[in-house]
């Protein structure tokens, strides 16, 4: 179903933005590690982020309440 504006916004569309962010930032860890950088840590920790984020949107039901610090603490474990 196409949009009517570019100002709405489907679940589906936040589930792409974090997947792409999250494959850009492993994507600049591979490259970090295969350059030799030695303290990944900040980026480790974003890379984390991103992939817990994508985790919790995959969970979450889109049309449904969702309390988002009890899908954060069930994908964190």
């Amino acid at each position: 179903m196409p949009r009517q504006s570019p100002h709405t916004i489907r679940y589906k569309d936040l589930l792409d933005l974090a997947e792409g962010i999250k494959t850009e930032l492993e994507t600049r860890y591979a490259g970090a590690r295969a350059r030799g950088t030695t303290n990944l840590d900040a980026l480790t920790h974003k890379v984390e982020t991103a992939r817990t984020l994508v985790r919790m949107l995959k969970r979450g039901l889109p049309g449904r309440q969702t309390d988002m610090l009890e899908l954060f603490n069930q994908v964190n474990k």
